[in-house]
Protein backbone atom coordinates (compact mmCIF):
# COMPACT_ATOMS: atom_id res chain seq x y z
CA UNK A 1 0.00 0.00 0.00
CA UNK A 2 1.13 3.51 -0.73
CA UNK A 3 1.29 6.51 1.52
CA UNK A 4 -2.17 8.06 2.00
CA UNK A 5 -2.63 11.51 0.51
CA UNK A 6 -5.01 14.07 2.03
CA UNK A 7 -7.82 15.28 -0.21
CA UNK A 8 -8.05 18.86 -1.42
CA UNK A 9 -10.41 20.99 -3.49
CA UNK A 10 -9.81 24.13 -5.53
CA UNK A 11 -12.43 26.68 -6.58
CA UNK A 12 -12.03 28.44 -9.94
CA UNK A 13 -14.15 31.25 -11.40
CA UNK A 14 -14.39 32.47 -14.95
CA UNK A 15 -16.50 34.65 -17.21
CA UNK A 16 -16.82 35.32 -20.93
CA UNK A 17 -18.38 38.44 -22.46
CA UNK A 18 -19.35 38.21 -26.13
CA UNK A 19 -19.01 41.78 -27.43
CA UNK A 20 -19.88 40.98 -31.05
CA UNK A 21 -20.20 37.79 -33.10
CA UNK A 22 -16.45 38.02 -33.80
CA UNK A 23 -15.07 39.45 -30.55
CA UNK A 24 -15.19 38.15 -27.00
CA UNK A 25 -13.35 38.82 -23.75
CA UNK A 26 -12.63 36.24 -21.05
CA UNK A 27 -11.27 36.43 -17.53
CA UNK A 28 -10.62 33.90 -14.81
CA UNK A 29 -9.34 33.35 -11.30
CA UNK A 30 -7.90 29.95 -10.49
CA UNK A 31 -7.57 28.72 -6.89
CA UNK A 32 -9.75 31.57 -5.56
CA UNK A 33 -8.97 30.76 -1.91
CA UNK A 34 -5.21 30.61 -2.65
CA UNK A 35 -5.12 27.19 -1.00
CA UNK A 36 -1.66 25.69 -0.54
CA UNK A 37 -1.10 21.95 -0.90
CA UNK A 38 2.05 20.72 0.79
CA UNK A 39 2.21 17.41 -1.09
CA UNK A 40 -0.21 16.11 -3.72
CA UNK A 41 1.36 12.63 -3.68
CA UNK A 42 2.88 12.96 -7.15
CA UNK A 43 5.74 15.36 -6.37
CA UNK A 44 4.09 18.12 -8.44
CA UNK A 45 4.28 21.73 -7.32
CA UNK A 46 0.74 23.12 -7.29
CA UNK A 47 0.23 26.78 -8.15
CA UNK A 48 -1.30 29.32 -5.83
CA UNK A 49 -3.90 31.81 -7.04
CA UNK A 50 -3.59 32.73 -10.73
CA UNK A 51 -5.41 35.20 -12.94
CA UNK A 52 -6.03 35.14 -16.66
CA UNK A 53 -7.40 37.60 -19.21
CA UNK A 54 -8.03 36.85 -22.87
CA UNK A 55 -9.43 38.44 -26.00
CA UNK A 56 -10.63 36.17 -28.81
CA UNK A 57 -11.16 37.45 -32.35
CA UNK A 58 -12.72 35.42 -35.17
CA UNK A 59 -11.96 36.42 -38.74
Amino acid sequence: MGIPTPSYTFVDLGAVYKYTDNLEFATGVYNVANKNVVDDGNSYVLDGRRYSVAMNIKF
